[in-house]
């Protein structure tokens, strides 16, 4: 069956020159953060509570408002001018 294949043909990979040293080897151990640590990266950064700091956040803020505050009045001006026109 195919199943015996592939056995065997994994078998016989393993056994060529090199590749049973690739799977022997230990990769670097890994030491895992603790809870408590993960805990102490956490600052104001974290939250985003100094992103304004700089003032570069403000005024893409500034901008952003400033573009939909006119997409807001003037579609309220294209719904007035609808009204208008029904009106008549």
């Amino acid at each position: 069956s195919s199943r015996v294949l592939w056995t065997l043909a994994v078998t016989q990979f393993k056994n060529l020159p090199g590749v049973r040293e690739l799977f022997q080897q230990q990769g670097p151990a890994v030491s895992k953060r603790t809870r408590g640590e993960m805990h102490r990266m956490v600052n104001a950064d974290y939250y985003g509570y100094r992103d304004e700091d700089d003032g570069i956040l403000l005024e893409i803020e500034r901008d952003a408002e400033r573009k939909a505050i006119e997409d807001t009045v003037s579609e309220w001006q294209a719904a007035q001018d609808t009204k208008q026109k029904k009106k008549k």
